[in-house]
């Protein structure tokens, strides 16, 4: 598991292709895209000891590739399948899968590390849906305190329109009666993933989304970007929402 620290900032490169695992605008696909300096093929690891046979979508190991001298590795996952990509279409993003056939380097990944930076993305600026498209999901928020601690049960819930971070994060900060500046949104990337801020517009779908308001700049906040779990052998990749890594480095 040397290839992924907890915590740990990457980008997963597809050997035969060159082009980078990406997460979809649904929130529930992957594909690969040729972008490089782009927050949907920046990946968090998190790695954690799962025992929860429900939880397999969240199960993955890393594999050197045979005897070779690279740093290429495959993704196995609990199902004994392997991450691989489709053949490339240069008109439509090739969709990324898992499969048991052999499929040569389309299923060899190299890890390109994410430097740090000093300060987290900015948050996005107002956006708003192409006419004509509707997009509606419940929220349900939580409160949490300076020390990070929050109330699962304690929990409100409103509709929202659209999938603008900047349009939500003014929604709960009036619902709060909070300074707009002054809350960060966290969220659970997948099922099981470990609270990270959001600094992305919404999926394109309806899906209901929980989320964790803290106050900017407290302990509870920090504790969200940096919080250990100790694991062996298992990698649960997480889409990235937010950290303090340079994504636009193309160097």
């Amino acid at each position: 598991m040397e290839f992924f620290g907890d915590g740990a900032h990457v980008r997963l490169r597809n050997r035969m292709h060159g082009a980078y695992l990406h997460a979809d605008e649904d929130g529930a696909h992957v594909s690969l895209s040729p972008r490089r300096a782009s927050l949907n093929t920046a990946w968090r690891v998190h790695r954690a000891a799962y025992d929860d046979p429900e939880q397999g979508d969240v199960l993955w190991e890393a594999v050197r590739v045979g005897d070779e001298a690279g740093d290429d590795v495959l993704m196995l996952h609990a199902s004994n399948r392997l991450l691989r990509a489709a053949p490339w279409n240069p008109v439509l993003r090739p969709p990324v899968y898992v499969d048991m056939d052999n499929a040569g380097t389309m299923m060899h990944w190299v890890v390109d590390p994410i430097p740090l930076r000093k300060a987290p993305p900015v948050l996005p600026g107002p956006t708003e849906l192409p006419r004509g498209v509707v997009l509606r999901r419940t929220i349900i928020y939580m409160r949490a305190n300076n020390e990070g601690k929050f109330d699962p049960l304690d929990r409100r819930t409103y509709a929202f329109s659209g999938r603008s971070l900047f349009h939500l994060t003014g929604d709960l900060a009036n619902q709060l009666r909070e300074n707009f500046r002054r809350i960060t949104l966290c969220v659970r990337a997948g099922s099981q993933g470990r609270l990270t801020p959001l600094v992305i517009d919404l999926p394109a779908d309806e899906q209901p989304m929980e989320i964790v308001v803290f106050t900017s700049g407290s302990q509870g906040e920090s504790l969200a970007v940096v919080s250990v779990a100790i694991a062996e052998h298992v990698i649960c990749l997480c889409p990235h929402e937010r950290c303090s890594v340079d994504h636009t480095d193309d160097n």
